[in-house]
């Protein structure tokens, strides 16, 4: 019995033993493990900060070489071979364009080839920018009539030899015709009759807008008995004529029965809600205006007497609850008709009707009247 009790009393040591074992064995695995992805942790913590560092210490120049590829745009001309373009197509095995000839005879052109623009047989000229291509542009366009030069701006992607933005393009919507090629036709005449008259010379059109109409069919579909809408992209050769052509088309119609009026977009179409005019925005408007503040209310009679004096083209009067106030802007051409009117305002102020004089002379938008 004795001896029994004892060997019982031994296992139960040696087992308690074995689960205190078991138990701490599990707790150093884990503690490996966080040690291993502490030093881990740190090495990439350590590679992120190199990382950094390094492109701390790039300039903003290598940076944005890094990160932007360089594009390297070849803007194009396009020369048809009809007129002054025939004499640079040469037969050989095939018809071919004498490059030499081109570049000698177009200013800044480095390559010519032939090409084909809306169907029509010409050649395609590349530059090295767009400021030598639009050089280039403005010599066709003052030699077209007596030279017979029939050109066009590149289109397309600019990837693809087209220019970034042509300023002298108008949309024109709502153009009347059975076929796309009827209402080319018929925007043709519209404009040719607005830009030349019978003593005109023969090309002296192609140095108002480009001879390559393009036509789509409008998206809205409004057909008007067996004619159909489509929308006409007309590129003209300036800004100052798509401007002209943009206020003589808009509103009117294409036909005289058509009940739609045509529609024009485009950089020369837009309106200036400051002067009215037609080809630039308010913020771009040239007209300049001074707030000039009166030592009574800014009547009629006082607005007769500023526009007398100062030769200002317009004064807006401000308003509080429909009464009149004291104050007001008045509106010059430009910056050099408001400069000339210093001296009407400076009389303006040694008699007590103007409170403030301008400390500027630049031409500002709008400068505010204040006291010295």
């Amino acid at each position: 019995m004795l001896g029994g009790s004892g060997e019982e009393e031994s296992k139960k040591a040696l087992m308690s033993v074995d689960a205190e074992n078991e138990e701490k064995v599990p707790g150093n695995i884990v503690d490996v493990k966080m040690q291993i992805l502490d030093v881990f942790a740190a090495e990439q913590i350590d590679q992120a900060m190199a990382a950094a560092a390094s492109l701390r210490g790039l300039s903003d120049a290598q940076r944005d070489r890094q990160r932007i590829p360089v594009r390297y745009h070849a803007p194009k001309l396009f020369i048809a071979r009809s007129g002054w373009g025939r004499q640079f197509f040469v037969e050989r095995r095939k018809l071919t364009v004498d490059e030499a000839a081109v570049l000698k005879a177009i200013p800044g052109a480095r390559e010519a080839r032939r090409g084909f623009l809306n169907g029509e047989e010409g050649m395609n000229l590349a530059f090295l920018g767009e400021t030598e291509m639009w050089k280039a542009y403005i010599w066709c366009r003052e030699h077209a009539t007596d030279l017979h030069i029939i050109f066009a701006a590149g289109r397309g992607k600019v990837e693809l030899g087209g220019v970034t933005q042509n300023p002298g393009k108008l949309t024109i919507r709502n153009v009347y015709g059975r076929s796309q090629s009827e209402a080319r036709e018929e925007i043709r005449r519209i404009l040719l009759a607005k830009f030349t008259t019978l003593a005109s010379p023969e090309f002296f059109q192609h140095s108002i807008f480009e001879k390559f109409i393009e036509v789509v069919p409008s998206r809205e579909r409004l057909e008007w008995y067996d004619k159909i809408s489509f929308t006409c992209y007309v590129y003209f050769t300036s800004r100052e004529y798509a401007a002209q052509a943009a206020e003589f088309l808009h509103g009117k119609t294409s036909h005289s029965l058509v009940p739609y009026p045509m529609k024009v977009y485009g950089i020369a179409a837009q309106r200036c809600t400051s002067c009215e005019r037609v080809g630039h925005l308010a913020k771009d408007c040239p007209r300049v205006g001074l707030r000039c503040t009166f030592s009574q209310l800014c009547n009629v009679t006082l607005r007769e007497h500023l526009k007398a004096q100062t030769k200002c083209i317009k004064i807006t009067v401000g308003a509080n609850g429909g009464r009149e106030v004291n104050w007001a802007y008045l509106w010059f051409e430009d910056g050099k008709s408001r400069l000339n009117s210093i001296a009407a305002l400076a009389e303006l102020k040694q008699e007590g009707t103007l409170l403030e004089y301008p400390m500027h002379t630049a031409p500002h938008r709008v400068l505010e009247m204040r006291g010295h």
